[in-house]
């Protein structure tokens, strides 16, 4: 919940994340500036690496968040 909480006033704004896990299906990144995990859906980032990252929604009754490259 804090997590989404932090990225709601975000939203619309590129971040910095280093990703820290990577899949076919799903990419986990640490957002440095906010000390935040959270996951990009349906992409293979490179392990390590820092990409910047739109905050596309925020969605807090759901505790959802929606990265997308940008």
């Amino acid at each position: 919940l804090v997590e989404v909480l932090l990225l709601e006033p975000r939203v619309g704004e590129v971040v910095e994340g280093t990703v820290i896990a990577s899949t076919e299906e799903r990419s986990t990144v640490v957002l440095g500036v906010l000390a935040v995990e959270a996951s990009v859906e349906g992409l293979a980032l490179p392990l390590s690496e820092v990409v910047p990252l739109r905050v596309v929604s925020v969605d807090v009754p759901a505790r959802r968040v929606e990265l997308a490259p940008a």
